[in-house]
């Protein structure tokens, strides 16, 4: 392994500082306890309960979370949320809060953790002008590990464990690229209510087990949650934050860059069942940010440590983790004698996103991806392009990924020079052919133009 790739590798692990004791909040009434799925052999995906009915309970809406300083809140009949249309806010909401789901109710979602067990927590800030029913719902990057071609032992802690900043405290938000609240640099989504997910599970958002798992970085093991994390923001959202299903104004991005783009993939399925109607109407949509995963192999180029092919890798990943992928691709994946972690590949699973129900989810789907991925690249080992066999591989890739990326309708893929993501950069938002920028392509997205491919930049 040469020094830049063992320093690439390394990179991935970030310290942090430790954080001080936090007070328990308030208990809320409970609704319906959060099940997630045992660890069998082959993961299966167990549903969040339907809401149970409960009597109607009133209480001040501070009690819900720190981004309320006053008013009351009634849960609604169906037991499913409060009210919190009387809740008042400071406006604008200058930080975030921090929202750590199992130190709210533990019962529910006390399995929404990091591998070491901490709790999973997210960055909520709720829209500038508190009139907004637009959301981004956010999943951060950060790579992943199975042992293999990346050690679970290197990922540091601020990646495999719960955030510094206790619950209900505010934290500052990030105010670039799609998160930017300046209407003249992003005017599609500056006023959006934003929740940011810290990414601490190592597993692309896909561990659907309860018990901890083998891992090098741990003689007792790992948690590998993200989808319970994902469901329990999710959840949490709509009972205590506003997240309305109901309400015909209600639109979704959901988005996610590199380990959060594989992430988004993942989770549609649970987004679509907390939000039927949202995803009946189109108004549920998805953006993966450099998370596609297209299907190559050179043998003289295998990803990280492993000696598979990435194909093989993801199937093995699948199982250290105790995934569960998109139930409609692994159905039939299982009915075709076929492993179900070949959904993370991205040209596999794309149908069961996009097709109507009952063979898909029926979502618009918006693909990010560099035919030439910096961080793939670098994970591959294709580092020198002035060398003749890295420069052909190189080009290898590039074709893969084209062709991977055919048939899919809304697509942004530069090839002029190697990069990742771009949601997180006010520069990036602005890659792109003139009137074709990234910002432009992505804005007419989220306001239901003719589906677009921009591909530019290559030979």
């Amino acid at each position: 392994m040469t020094y830049s790739r063992l320093v690439f590798i390394l990179a991935l692990a970030l310290a942090a500082c430790s954080r001080p004791a936090r007070p328990k909040p308030t208990p809320i009434p409970p609704t319906a306890p959060l099940i997630t799925a045992t660890a069998p052999t082959i993961p299966t995906v167990v549903p969040s309960p339907a809401f149970t009915p409960v009597a109607a309970v009133t209480i001040a809406c501070s009690e819900l979370g720190g981004a309320w300083t006053g008013g009351m809140a009634a849960m609604r009949p169906d037991g499913s949320a409060y009210d919190v249309s009387a809740c008042e806010r400071p406006l604008p909401m200058r930080q975030a809060e921090m929202v750590k789901p199992a130190e709210r109710d533990a019962e529910r979602w006390g399995e929404a953790r990091c591998n070491d067990g901490t709790p999973f927590g997210f960055s909520l800030q709720l829209s500038p002008s508190g009139q907004s029913r637009e959301w981004i719902i956010y999943l951060e990057g950060g790579a992943f590990c199975e042992d293999d071609a990346l050690d679970c032992a290197s990922r540091g802690h601020r990646l495999s464990s719960t955030p510094d900043a206790g619950d209900r405290t505010f934290v500052a938000m990030i105010n670039t690229g799609i998160f930017n609240r300046a209407a003249q640099q992003n005017p599609a989504f500056h006023d959006a209510n934003i929740a940011f997910a810290h990414y601490c599970s190592s597993d692309g958002w896909s561990g659907a087990t309860t018990q901890k798992r083998p891992t090098q970085a741990d003689p007792e093991g790992w948690y590998f949650s993200g989808r319970a994390n994902v469901r329990a923001m999710v959840e949490i959202l709509i009972q205590r934050y506003g997240l309305d299903d109901s309400n015909p104004q209600t639109r979704v991005l959901f988005a996610g860059s590199s380990a959060g783009g594989i992430g988004v993939e993942v989770n549609a399925d649970t987004l679509a069942r907390l939000l039927p109607r949202t995803a009946a109407d189109g108004r549920l949509m998805l953006v993966d940010d450099g998370g596609f995963i297209p299907d190559f192999d050179d043998p003289a180029y295998r990803p990280g440590e492993a000696d598979v092919p990435l194909r093989e890798l993801i199937i093995a990943a699948y199982d250290f983790w105790g995934s569960s992928l998109n139930p409609l691709c692994e159905a039939e994946r299982r009915q075709a004698g076929e492993h179900p972690g070949r959904c993370f590949l991205s040209a596999v699973v794309y149908p069961y996103l996009t097709q109507p129900p009952p063979d898909g989810l029926g979502l618009p789907v918006f693909i990010q991806y560099s035919s030439i991925d910096e961080f793939a690249l670098n994970l591959h080992g294709i580092e020198d392009r002035n060398d003749a066999a890295d420069a052909a591989a190189l080009e290898r890739w590039r074709a893969n990924t084209l062709a991977s990326l055919e048939g899919m309708e809304w697509v942004f893929s530069g090839g002029a020079r190697p990069y990742h993501t771009v949601l997180q950069s006010d520069e990036k938002m602005q890659m792109g052919p003139p009137g074709q920028t990234f910002l432009e392509t992505l804005s007419r997205f989220w306001e239901g133009g003719a589906p677009m491919r921009i591909i530019f930049g290559n030979p």
